[in-house]
């Protein structure tokens, strides 16, 4: 990936450039070996100097960039009040440039770094919170930072190999469907004008082709609002806490789309566990911040049940076992990290297994539904070009 990098040379000269790295920590590493200080690195896509998008909302990229640029700013022996008004100069993030100007004032006042984030919930989620907290509790705010930055780079990741792996096929579905629909609604009523005029005998295969020609032209209307009404009542029903959950619960049962959301959603457990806990933050704690996460609601009641049976003193491996819900593999390495006592590499271990398994899955997913979809294209298309075909055969036989 190309980044953009502002540092700062030995001898104290400003340094502004492009970098080529595969990932901001190899990027931060490669500058330090060139004996520069860095205090501001992005991707060159998103922006001059990490200057964040103007939105309403704060998306993942801008809480990405933002604790880059913290890392980065303190690391260089910025105080945290100025490195705070820097970043709030720098964003046109409206709602994060207002909820920087109150924590700075906060932070000027004398509360903490953590505590003046979490009167901001709405834009910085748990995670980063506890994660914060812990690293100002162990005078390694820095390293915390730098941890959670690559962490959020990883979900960023994790969230664009899903989507690409979903996207393509179905926007690849609507445009098969989009010219289908087109030639059987402009280009048919044609043809059946013209067979119609010169009295041949229609085959199945036609008047099949001409039935559905006709629905669509009468009832195209009134299918978009059916179609319409249906999705609305579906967005409205799954507000409702029992019916969401179990509309995740049949997601997870779903031939190969399930499988990939379970892996998903262990992969960011693996990934958020590790970080906190890496960080010093409590099993518990962890084990609460991960449900938040994992992007399933029935995975969330099983970490909450998880959590709970924790509390009362249970074992990790056992109760995830017994809940038969995440992977065995999960619970086996658990039972040996909690042996151990380091669960944090036990997780990571974990986390790196899912990236790869998530990597090769997407890129089988890919290229199974890819030949699948090209099929039905060309069944399709093969059934329009018969029932065209077919009659006018049938007419110059009759010549």
């Amino acid at each position: 990936m190309d980044y953009v990098y502002r540092a700062r040379a030995k001898e104290g000269r400003l340094e502004r450039g492009h970098i080529e790295a595969p990932s901001t920590l190899e990027a931060i590493e490669r500058l330090k070996s060139r004996g520069l200080t860095v205090s501001r690195l992005v991707e060159a896509h998103a922006g001059r100097f990490g200057a964040l998008k103007l939105s309403r909302s704060v998306s993942l990229q801008d809480r990405t960039i933002f604790t880059q640029e913290l890392s980065l700013m303190l690391d260089a022996g910025i105080p945290l009040s100025r490195v705070l008004e820097d970043i709030q100069d720098q964003t046109d993030n409206r709602r994060l440039k207002a909820a920087l100007a109150t924590i700075t004032a906060d932070v000027r006042g004398g509360t903490s770094f953590g505590d003046a984030l979490a009167k901001h919930t709405d834009i910085f989620p748990p995670l980063i919170i506890a994660i914060i907290r812990s690293g100002e509790a162990s005078g390694k705010l820095v390293e915390v930072l730098e941890r959670l930055t690559f962490q959020m780079e990883k979900d960023a990741e994790l969230q664009g190999k899903i989507k690409s792996a979903l996207l393509y096929p179905a926007i690849l579905l609507i445009g098969i469907i989009a010219v289908l629909a087109l030639i059987i609604v402009f280009v048919i009523p044609q043809l059946e004008g013209i067979f119609t005029d010169v009295g041949v005998d229609l085959p199945f295969i036609t008047r099949l082709l001409l039935i559905i020609t006709h629905f669509l032209i009468d009832n195209g209307a009134w299918l978009l609002i059916g179609l319409f009404i249906i999705t609305i009542s579906i967005i409205i029903l799954l507000r409702q806490a029992r019916l969401a959950l179990a509309f995740d619960r049949w997601k997870l049962r779903l031939p190969i789309f399930g499988r990939l959301q379970q892996k998903a959603a262990v992969a960011r457990l693996s990934t958020t566990a590790t970080t906190l806990l890496t960080a010093g933050v409590p099993v518990l704690k962890t084990l609460a911040i991960s449900q938040a996460v994992v992007g399933n609601r029935y995975y969330e009641k099983e970490l909450m049940r998880v959590a709970q049976a924790a509390e009362n003193g249970a074992s990790l491996a056992t109760t995830i076992r017994a809940g038969r819900i995440f992977p065995v593999m999960l619970a086996n390495l658990l039972a040996v990290g909690e042996e151990s006592g380091n669960l944090a590499e036990t997780f990571g271990s974990v986390a790196k297994y899912y990236d790869r398994d998530i990597e090769a899955s997407t890129r089988n997913l890919t290229a199974l539904l890819e030949p699948l979809l090209m099929l039905f294209m060309g069944g399709g298309i093969a059934f329009v070009i018969a029932a065209v075909l077919l009659p006018i055969y049938r007419l110059v036989e009759t010549l």
